[in-house]
């Protein structure tokens, strides 16, 4: 046998294997505290292990999985659709951001997303608990270390007390194997 069949048929049990890279499942999320009087709500600017402005908590991985403040992930992440929460649930609360709320997107400086959220009624899956709405969107891809702005702007000020609410893209991530 010679060296060359040795080694060839060893490549076939490398774990790293960059030209076949796998697209795995894995959503990037936070949550925010909105209080009375906001206008502007912004996701993903405070990671985990850092205070946040508004609660005074810690972040913990229950809160966000961004590591760095609006920048993406060391892999490139495909968005295929987004989800909106209110915590604790609170159709009211929920109502009125939909009524009254503008969503944004932004990669770099490039505008990708600017709808209204009441938008996302016609687009949203019905769920039995109809706290929660999804917007279905083509896909788009976020490279790794690129910057990414996710804003909710409101046209009239917040009129609740301090309410936490859960923002999620669903997405695909790629990564090398």
């Amino acid at each position: 046998m010679d060296i060359e069949d040795v080694t060839g048929n060893l490549m076939d049990y490398r774990t790293s294997r960059s030209e076949l890279p796998e697209d795995l499942y894995q959503p990037l999320y936070d949550t925010v505290n909105i209080v009375k009087g906001d206008v502007r709500v912004d996701f993903f600017g405070t990671p985990h292990g850092h205070r946040d402005s508004v609660s005074g908590k810690i972040k913990t991985r229950v809160h966000t999985n961004i590591d760095n403040g609006n920048v993406c992930p060391t892999k490139l992440y495909t968005i295929l659709d987004m989800f909106l929460k209110v915590k604790p649930r609170n159709e009211e609360v929920l109502s009125w951001m939909i009524q009254h709320g503008v969503f944004n997107l932004k990669i770099i400086d490039k505008n990708i997303l600017d709808i209204p959220l009441i938008e996302w009624r016609r687009w949203c899956e019905q769920y039995e608990d109809r706290l929660q709405y999804s917007y279905k969107m083509p896909a788009i891809k976020i490279q790794p270390y690129e910057n990414f702005f996710v804003v909710v702007m409101f046209d009239e000020p917040w009129p609740y007390e301090n309410i936490g609410v859960y923002f999620s893209f669903s997405t695909v991530m790629r990564r090398p194997t």
